[in-house]
C-alpha cells in the first residue's frame, strides 16, 4: 500500500523546508548564483505544494492540471540548475537569450502538449 497516496504531510514538510532555505537565500543576495538559486527554490516550492494538492484533490480535471504543472516544473528544474551552476562558477557569458531559449524550448514544447491535447492524457 502506498503511504503517500492520500498523505500530503511529507510534501508540506518539504515545502516548509524549501521556504526556510528560501528565506535564508533571499537574505544573501551578494553570493554568486543567488538570483537563479532563488528562482529554483520558488520552482521547488510550487512543485511541492502542487504535489501536496494532488494527493488531496478528487476532481479529475484539477488533478490533471496539477499533473501538468508538476511535469512542466520537472522539465524546468534542469535548465534552472544549469543557469545557477553557470553563474556560480563565473561563466555568465553562456547566459544569453539564445542559449536560454534553447534550454527552455523543450520544456515549453513538452509542457504545452498536455495542455493543448488533454484528452490524450486523461486516464
Amino acid at each position: 500500500m502506498n503511504l503517500l497516496l492520500n498523505n500530503p504531510w511529507p510534501y508540506l514538510a518539504t515545502a516548509a523546508f524549501v521556504a526556510l532555505i528560501g528565506v535564508y537565500a533571499w537574505k544573501q543576495p551578494h553570493w554568486p548564483g543567488a538570483r537563479y538559486f532563488n528562482w529554483l527554490l520558488w520552482l521547488w516550492w510550487i512543485m511541492t505544494l502542487a504535489a501536496a494538492l494532488k494527493t488531496i484533490v478528487q476532481a479529475t480535471e484539477l488533478r490533471y492540471g496539477l499533473w501538468v504543472l508538476l511535469g512542466i516544473g520537472a522539465l524546468l528544474v534542469s535548465p534552472m540548475e544549469l543557469m545557477f551552476s553557470l553563474e556560480y562558477t563565473g561563466n555568465e557569458k553562456w547566459l544569453n537569450w539564445r542559449y536560454l531559449t534553447l534550454l527552455f524550448l523543450p520544456a515549453l514544447i513538452f509542457g504545452l502538449l498536455p495542455i493543448t491535447l488533454p484528452m490524450n492524457y486523461l486516464v
